[in-house]
């Protein structure tokens, strides 16, 4: 969730404190105290998107740092909702946001419970057996985007993504080609 509402359209509502996992059971209110000195340490080491715990402030960082850094693509930027095809379609959302030629995809999970887990958030990539996005026509795309949580590339070789290459690291991930 946190990725999807970093790359939506509207003000990113981040409650202060809920950078880290909440296992609270009502609305965060900020009344409970926060743990600056913990998030201004996993902060400064680049918190580790591999430990389950650091997740969360991870996508948190770099989302926000990301949509600061291209404000004209999530102020002014077009919303284009992908199509998700497959046995796993269910369970993946995925749209573009668009300014000029700058875009940025986001693809995330959802439905958890059905999901089969493995290291690191990854999920068990049977699950995707042929599980694709499906890319816009009415749009250009580079041969490569770059994942801005991992920093990792990935090659666009036609008008699909496969679900397995989207997350095979996780469960989000932002293409840009910026």
């Amino acid at each position: 969730a946190t990725a999807i509402k970093i790359a939506s359209p509207g003000v990113v509502d981040v409650y202060q404190g809920n950078e880290l996992w909440n296992y609270c059971l009502v609305d965060p209110d900020n009344r409970t105290p926060v743990d600056f000195k913990l998030r201004e340490n996993l902060l400064k080491e680049k918190a580790n998107p591999a430990d389950r715990d650091q997740l969360k402030i991870h996508y948190t960082m770099k989302g926000l740092l990301f949509r600061r850094k291209h404000k004209e693509l999530f102020i002014g930027g077009d919303y284009i909702p992908l199509e998700v095809r497959g046995p796993g379609s269910r369970n993946v959302i995925a749209f573009i946001r668009r300014h000029g030629n700058d875009f940025a995809l986001l693809a995330a999970l959802r439905f958890f419970s059905a999901l089969n887990f493995e290291k690191g958030y990854s999920v068990n990539s049977d699950f995707w057996n042929q599980t694709e996005l499906i890319l816009t026509n009415d749009m250009e795309y580079p041969s490569r985007l770059q994942n801005i949580f991992n920093e990792q590339f990935m090659d666009i070789k036609k008008q699909t993504l496969r679900a397995s290459d989207l997350f095979e690291s996780g469960c989000a991930c932002m293409l840009t080609n910026i």
